[in-house]
């Protein structure tokens, strides 16, 4: 596990996320409204890192089918 896995890992725990299921590449975890999708592995892009972090903390809305397409639809 990559030094990024073990920061979300804490920061997950610390702000009240809880684990739901495994995937086959990946890690669910929810907040009791949203779900966040943790890859797994010994690889993590430094961007992706930063939006899950932001995601963890509260600061981005974690993706949704719904969400996009009630932000990009056409009026």
């Amino acid at each position: 596990m990559s030094s990024y896995n073990s920061e979300i890992m804490k920061a997950l725990k610390k702000n009240g996320w809880k684990f739901k299921r495994r995937g086959a590449g990946h890690d669910i975890y929810t907040n009791g409204v949203d779900d966040l999708t943790i890859p797994r592995g010994t690889k993590m892009y430094s961007r992706s890192y930063k939006i899950i972090l932001k995601q963890v903390k509260g600061d981005l809305k974690p993706y949704s089918r719904s969400n996009y397409l009630t932000r990009y639809s056409r009026p």
